[in-house]
């Protein structure tokens, strides 16, 4: 499989109102006549990513695209491309991972995000998108606390050989609609998928699961939080988030570097929300600090 070397570099304005570079595949018909469409597969896609990191390049859902921040020339990303088609074809659990959004959490944000949850012996705790048990891996827990939500075969044969028992082979949605999963969950730590805000609505439909009391702590994409149109549908904003969650209140958003998941295969600008379901209706003010070990600030 090789990527077709025909492409063009288009400026465009991220949600932040700074210029981005986005990578636009064509094939050369299409080129000629000025119509273009990106024709990246998912093996084509998986195939480039290391390759456009490495230049500063990231995977962005919401432009279908391959977005650089800073600007890039045609010689750079026709490197990338070359190196990208001088590797052997990827296998098709590679691919697989690609397409399951599977990007999993770094070691230092799992214990952070355990920690922001505040763990008991008793609580009941759920991850809906396991992957290979890095959010849950390390808890003093007892395992049979411990419910885990993953469509991978693969990766919940390896929950249940690290000893986990009540591993559910399943997308969310579905664990959901078949009532499988536990009423009295006190305690969520999630890195769902973020392909067109997916991890948004995963939260809305964890945060349902979650018993008075509780407390839900996830991993979600800036791009989650702000108001913009994409595809001319407006997205739900944090307000509308928070009007959601009457009787909730946040204790912090907390912005994570771009590189925090790099280690995982991508970029993306990511923040660690922390959210309690409250028996009171009253919201706290919302907290914003700059990184997992700083200051908060209003």
């Amino acid at each position: 499989m090789k990527v077709n070397n025909d492409f063009i570099i288009q400026q465009i304005i991220m949600p932040d109102m700074k210029p981005a570079y986005k990578i636009i595949f064509v094939d050369s018909q299409e080129l000629d006549n000025h119509q273009y469409f990106n024709r990246l597969s998912y093996e084509e896609r998986s195939l480039l990513k290391p390759y456009f990191m490495e230049i500063g390049g990231h995977w962005s859902e919401a432009h279908k695209s391959f977005v650089f921040i800073k600007e890039v020339t045609t010689g750079i990303i026709q490197e990338a491309i070359q190196k990208a088609n001088n590797q052997f074809p990827l296998s098709k659990e590679q691919i697989e991972i690609e397409k399951l959004q599977a990007y999993f959490t770094p070691l230092e944000i799992s214990k952070k995000m355990q920690q922001s949850a505040h763990i008991c012996d008793n609580d009941i705790v759920l991850d809906p998108s396991a992957g290979t048990g890095n959010l849950v891996n390390g808890l003093n827990i007892p395992k049979e606390n411990i419910f885990l939500v993953e469509p991978n075969p693969e990766f919940c044969e390896f929950l249940r050989r690290s000893g986990y028992v009540n591993v559910i082979q399943s997308t969310f949605e579905d664990a959901l609609d078949k009532r499988v999963l536990p009423n009295n969950i006190s305690k969520i730590l999630m890195n769902p998928p973020f392909s067109k805000q997916s991890d948004l609505k995963h939260i809305l439909l964890a945060y349902e699961l979650l018993n008075k009391g509780g407390t839900l702590v996830s991993i979600i994409g800036k791009n989650s939080l702000l108001e913009r149109d994409i595809n001319n549908q407006k997205s739900p904003t944090l307000k509308n988030f928070i009007n959601t969650c009457k009787s909730s209140k946040f204790h912090q958003i907390i912005n994570l570097e771009p590189a925090t998941f790099e280690e995982s295969g991508t970029i993306c600008d990511t923040c660690m929300i922390i959210l309690e379901k409250e028996r009171v209706k009253e919201l706290d003010n919302l907290h914003i600090s700059s990184n997992i070990d700083g200051e908060e600030r209003e």
